[in-house]
This record gives C-alpha cells, sequence and structure tokens, in this order.
C-alpha cells in the first residue's frame, strides 16, 4: 500500500475532507486573505487551481510595492472577488446547483452567508457560535 506524505502543516483530515465529491463542475477554489502568493504551497498541494484571493502589485523588478491590485479578500471583499472571478467566465453562483465554503474565521462570515453549504473548520469563538445557532457543519481537526 502507497503511503501518502502530508505537509507538516495539514492535518491528515483535512486533506481527507478535501477530496472533490463527484459531480462537482467547478474546481475547487481557493479565496485565502492573506495573498495568492502566501496560499500557493497548500492550493499546489491540493491541486486547487483557482485562487481567488488578494493581489498584490509588483514593481518592474518583481518586488512588491504594498499595493493592492485589486479589492482585498478580506470581509465583504471575499463576496466582490468571488463575483468578479465567476463574471470573467460569464457565471454567478447561481449559475451552481450548490455552493459551499469552508472556513476557520469570523471575517468570513459574509461569504459563508451567501453560499448554500456553509461549513465551519477549526473555528474561531464567533464563527463556532454562529454555527451552532444556524445549523452549520463545524469540523475540528485540532
Amino acid at each position: 500500500m502507497a503511503r501518502i506524505h502530508y505537509p507538516p502543516y495539514l492535518a491528515h483530515a483535512a486533506y481527507a475532507g478535501a477530496e472533490p465529491s463527484n459531480g462537482w463542475r467547478l474546481k475547487p477554489s481557493l479565496s485565502p486573505q492573506p495573498t495568492n502568493s502566501s496560499s500557493l504551497p497548500s492550493a499546489t498541494f491540493f491541486g486547487i487551481t483557482n485562487i481567488i484571493g488578494t493581489q498584490l502589485e509588483t514593481d518592474t523588478d518583481g518586488r512588491y510595492t504594498g499595493n493592492y491590485i485589486s479589492t482585498p479578500s478580506f470581509r465583504e471583499g471575499k463576496i466582490t472577488r468571488l463575483n468578479q472571478w465567476l463574471a470573467e467566465r460569464g457565471e454567478t453562483l447561481e449559475s451552481y446547483g450548490k455552493t459551499y465554503f469552508y472556513s476557520d474565521s469570523k471575517n468570513d462570515l459574509p461569504l459563508l452567508r451567501s453560499v448554500d453549504e456553509p461549513v465551519a473548520v477549526n473555528p474561531d469563538a464567533e464563527l463556532e457560535q454562529e454555527a451552532k445557532e444556524t445549523g452549520w457543519p463545524v469540523l475540528n481537526f485540532k
């Protein structure tokens, strides 16, 4: 039997839960709060090619300037970035039968509230409370 080696920053259960179910029309996408570049190692490991996050400006030498190229992927900005990304493809959230979003942070409540199937993963206290009140699933990999 082949062994799968997981990077040390990923829980085995998190990897097992990332397997796409049959019927996904859209490849899994990542909407990180920090930046696209900081999320690249995890996205690459999971085979995620769609990273819908904050894009940072670089100068002609490739150095970061400290400026954003577009709306930061934070709180309501995640919805803006997702809608921009979908619009580039001629789609909306309604183009899909069901939409899912997984998060660990209260900062993602706006996007969690906008999808069909929100899931709290290792949630902070505020997100955990909202998940309990609304009946959202809670996954803990700690």
